[in-house]
């Protein structure tokens, strides 16, 4: 932890002015620890390197300033492993947990700020930040799996998680929390989940075969949790929601027109359109799965595909 700068005081110690070249001097300051002085005090501007920090950052170092009694304790049992767990992706968990809470229209720009003014609120206690991080941490498992699907055990499941970690899809991240969520409560099997998953994978890429601009798939996602209808199947449930007005999921007569008419190659990411021709040449059944080389893909990409 890093100490702001703090007004000097009876308990500081300033050692003197000792020479560091020609034309400056160093000031060496010891401030010892007192009463209304927390040991570690941690910063909201700079780490100990000197660098600015993170929200990431910013946003721990408050919660621990907010948590006297419990910091070590909720630090050790709960944050810590976090931590190590997500190799610094606790920024963007922190933000879908604002998003998984019903908050659909913060930015992740906006993170430390908007969690600020939950926190600040005068009922809030310590016991309240504690469950809020205890629950992150559950969180961080489902999310690991999203970032890292060989983890997931489920073979249907981690088939799709891995095809849209392939697509890099980041921005379906939220349904897939709300997803893996439900499954863990017990209100999804594997196999709802898997159904569900498969669904955003056909969203996007049916999207991405049709030409749908992706400029309001951040909007579109983002909104599933506080908008997820209740008391449906979880897989239901996230089919009506994508196949709502304004959603743009093309139909299958669209898709076929598309694939008949479209020139493949000239739309989209390259790596998307690999992962299309890989997943339709699996869908063949081969014992001995196709993975095209360079030269094929260079190939491909010269011709159009009608």
């Amino acid at each position: 932890m890093t100490i702001p700068s703090v007004p000097l005081g009876p308990t500081s110690d300033v050692d003197g002015l000792r020479p560091g070249s020609s034309d400056r001097q160093t000031t060496t300051l010891k401030i010892a620890q007192c009463a209304d002085l927390p040991a570690l005090l941690p910063s909201t501007s700079i780490n100990n390197t000197g660098l600015k920090l993170s929200r990431a950052d910013l946003l721990r170092n408050y919660l621990f300033m907010r948590l006297p009694t419990l910091g070590e304790q909720v630090y050790e049992t709960y944050w810590l492993p976090m931590q190590d767990s997500l190799s610094n992706g606790e920024q963007q968990l922190m933000w879908l947990q604002l998003v998984l809470d019903g908050d659909d229209r913060v930015r992740r720009q906006d993170l430390f700020a908007a969690q600020q003014q939950r926190f600040e609120r005068p009922e809030v206690s310590e016991a309240d930040i504690e469950a809020y991080i205890r629950e992150l941490h559950r969180r961080s498992a489902h999310f690991r799996r999203i970032v890292r699907p060989e983890n997931e055990p489920d073979p249907l499941v981690r088939g799709h998680l891995i095809r849209l970690q392939d697509r890099q899809a980041v921005v379906a991240h939220p349904a897939l929390m709300l997803l893996l969520d439900r499954r863990a409560r017990g209100e999804a099997d594997a196999a709802e989940t898997a159904r569900a998953v498969e669904y955003i994978e056909s969203f996007l890429v049916r999207r991405t075969i049709c030409r749908v601009p992706p400029n309001n798939l951040n909007r579109i996602f983002q909104a599933v949790p506080a908008q997820f209808p209740q008391g449906v199947p979880v897989a239901d449930g996230l089919h009506q929601l994508l196949s709502a007005e304004n959603r743009f999921w093309p139909d299958d007569e669209e898709l076929r027109t598309k694939v008949r008419e479209a020139p493949f190659y000239r739309y989209g990411l390259p790596h998307q359109r690999r992962r299309v021709l890989q997943r339709l040449e699996e869908s063949y059944g081969h014992p001995e799965p196709t993975i095209p080389s360079r030269g094929d893909r260079d190939c491909c990409r010269a011709a159009t595909w009608k």
